[in-house]
């Protein structure tokens, strides 16, 4: 049996004297590609704003065994792809690839600017990054922000409701590439009330309890 790639123990959360996560913990495996489930509300999407540390809280984290003390360094290594792309919708989307590679300390790195360019070909947006993103449909917002986040070959890919503005076709794309990132050790943890995507893409489930404060939660599936 693989040890973890990641590990979240002793979560606790809360806000305006409601806690939320009380001692809840999860192991995360090379392989996986993990679903949080659970009813609306319950804190699905907070649980990845805290695991990516968007929002404080107490937590011990561990990546490949070691306690992660540099969140700076960790944020470096991991992708967050929210509901609602964080772009500059004023600027181009050269100028947002740009300035997320300056952010990323990646602007000089030209095998990362490739990569952008490649996935933007892949998801059909190539002849539409030197205009403004307040041009852009959703689904290109989307596009685009994938792009930016999966060339950086993140350690753990964290997403809220992927591929829900995508056509089709940069669907299955996505979800291949997902898939590859997964099969090479970097494991993916995901919120989705896509049921296709549940059933065809998740290997493990943490299912959240319905009740606040959660200490725990049922886990299906198999690491590999």
């Amino acid at each position: 049996m693989k040890p973890p790639k990641f590990s979240a123990k002793s979560i606790r959360f809360g806000y305006d004297d409601k806690l939320l996560f009380d001692g809840f913990g999860f192991d995360l495996y090379p392989t996986d590609r993990l679903l949080i489930k659970g009813r609306n509300g319950i804190g699905k999407s907070t649980l990845l704003k805290i695991l990516c540390r968007l929002l404080q809280a107490e937590i011990n984290l561990f990546l490949d065994g070691n306690p992660v003390r540099d969140f700076r360094a960790f944020k470096h290594k991991i992708a967050y792809l929210p509901d609602d792309p964080p772009l500059y919708e004023e600027l181009t989307g050269n100028d947002n690839i740009r300035f997320c590679a300056c952010l990323w300390d990646l602007i000089r790195d030209r095998e990362y600017l490739n990569r952008v360019s490649e996935l933007c070909e892949m998801l059909g947006l190539a002849h539409d990054l030197s205009k403004p993103v307040v041009q852009y449909s959703l689904g290109m917002k989307h596009k685009l922000f994938f792009a930016i986040m999966m060339a950086r070959r993140p350690e753990i890919t964290f997403l809220d409701e992927p591929f829900s503005a995508f056509d089709e076709q940069s669907r299955q794309k996505g979800i291949e590439l997902l898939l590859h990132s997964a099969s090479e050790g970097r494991p993916v943890v995901f919120v989705s009330h896509d049921q296709d995507l549940q059933e065809r893409f998740a290997t493990r489930i943490l299912r959240l309890p319905d009740e606040h404060p959660i200490s725990d939660a049922i886990e299906e599936g198999n690491h590999v």
